[in-house]
């Protein structure tokens, strides 16, 4: 106890004597400044962990303004441990743009394009390739390029959602509104080329062959033996790889289709002409007279035989 003793000399220090009439001031409160209204009006959307956070995503912690930073460092935005304003690494992924109040009023966009019907619904699972469409809610959506593709099927990116923050338009484009659904098309045929290679096809494809770029591979189908060749860097990487077959689903990745080396005839061929006609007369000869008459008539009449 201070005062008290000999040993509180050890843990205290003795600073003067008091007036206990005297009443105590307290010391001024230091508020934090508040920092300048953004450049936007209202308030995006709060901060979600694990959210689709690219370079430039803006959100809100409370009435504070966030955006992502560009470059690598938007790469740690969705992580947590990097919670705009929370800790020690969040300036590491976000910059504060501001102070906000209120909500952004939703904008009411008119739709790109107004399809004629809506395409199949969107299946979780679907192996969707670049280009393919798919309807959610009323509109259709068009799966981005490759790599964002790879996404375009996996639950989580379901279109027309908000889950982990929208994700979704990172790997669909919306395409418009779209009602009923799309009538079949009659597509034209086409005609698979045929792969001239000096009449052999080159060796059939095996699975875990070390193939690189400009490989060429065969594999057999009803329609014949196909010709496929390795793509180029970065892509022929997929070549060598388990599930990137070139028939595959995904074997497309890689695998570029050359045409048929050795298809399979449809049609029998019409059998050759006899090279020299039969010498041997008709086994039965016509009994009625030639239809067509002389074509120059003898103008002289025939004499009258003699007796």
């Amino acid at each position: 106890m201070p005062g008290t003793g000999t040993a509180w000399i050890e843990a205290w220090t003795l600073l003067g004597s008091c007036n206990p009439a005297i009443a105590l001031t307290p010391a001024p409160t230091t508020l934090a400044p508040t920092a300048a209204a953004w450049s936007g009006v209202g308030c995006p959307n709060a901060y979600v962990t694990g959210g689709a956070y690219v370079e430039g995503s803006t959100v809100a912690v409370g009435t504070s303004v966030y955006e992502c930073k560009a470059g690598a460092a938007s790469g740690w935005c969705p992580l947590a441990g990097y919670m705009p304003g929370t800790g020690t690494a969040w300036d590491q992924a976000w910059t504060l743009k501001g102070s906000c109040t209120g909500t952004i009023a939703p904008t009411t966009l008119s739709p790109t394009a107004t399809q004629p019907g809506c395409p199949s619904a969107w299946v979780s699972g679907t192996a969707y390739a670049a280009g393919a469409m798919v309807s959610a809610g009323g509109k259709s959506f068009q799966c981005n390029a490759h790599p964002m593709s790879l996404f375009c099927g996996q639950p989580g990116y379901e279109p027309n959602t908000e889950k982990f923050g929208g994700a979704y338009k990172l790997t669909w484009t919306d395409m418009g509104t779209c009602a009923g659904t799309l009538a079949p098309v009659t597509a034209t045929p086409t005609v698979t080329p045929v792969y001239t290679v000096g009449g052999a096809c080159p060796a059939a494809y095996a699975a875990g062959t070390a193939y690189s770029a400009g490989s060429k591979v065969t594999t057999v189908t009803a329609g014949g033996k196909n010709v496929y060749e390795c793509k180029a860097f970065p892509y022929s990487g997929y070549c060598i790889q388990a599930g990137y077959e070139p028939d595959g689903t995904y074997g497309s990745m890689g695998w570029t289709l050359l045409g048929v080396c050795d298809p399979v005839a449809t049609d029998s061929p019409t059998a050759a002409p006899t090279a020299s006609p039969s010498k041997a007369p008709t086994a039965s000869p016509s009994k009625a007279p030639t239809a067509t008459p002389t074509a120059s008539p003898s103008k002289a009449p025939t004499p009258p035989p003699t007796a």
